[in-house]
């Protein structure tokens, strides 16, 4: 499932199909906990937010969860639908990179990019510590699945 918010769905997907279904929120988590991070920023959705999909998770592996305050989540939501527009300008990254930094000043040693729109304008060089992409872990955990190797 190529969407983190609708894993807040998964039991229903899980019911309706006969294919094996990888959880990215979970192999995000186990990631950022194998990293042995204590701290981690989310960069995701209301949505995702809401159901706690990566809050709950995170903090049954031990790791807290960083999130941003009202204002900053609401200038998020604006650049996640701008990107979706197909704006992945400067302006656009800029503000992404602040959201970021924001997280980092909070104590997050790591960023999750909990939206498949954040890596398409926030990068590992844009930020202090280090950068989890979830459609990246999503990519990873697929090839092995289906018998291939990382290179």
């Amino acid at each position: 499932m190529a969407c983190n918010t609708a894993h807040a769905q998964e039991a229903e997907i899980r019911a309706a199909i006969t294919v094996p279904f990888i959880n990215m929120i979970e192999e995000t988590i186990a990631v950022v906990a194998e990293m042995g991070a204590e701290r981690a920023g989310v960069l995701a959705v209301d949505a995702c937010l809401a159901a706690r999909l990566y809050q709950d998770g995170l903090k049954k592996r031990g790791v807290e969860p960083v999130l941003l305050n009202a204002d900053s989540q609401r200038t998020m939501m604006e650049l996640i639908y701008r990107i979706k527009s197909g704006d992945t300008g400067d302006t656009v990254r800029r503000s992404m990179v602040t959201l970021a930094k924001r997280l980092e000043a909070q104590g997050a040693e790591v960023i999750i990019a909990g939206c498949t729109e954040v890596p398409l304008v926030l990068t590992e060089d844009d930020i202090e510590g280090e950068l989890v992409s979830s459609t990246d872990i999503l990519v990873e955990r697929t090839i092995v699945a289906a018998g291939g190797e990382l290179k």
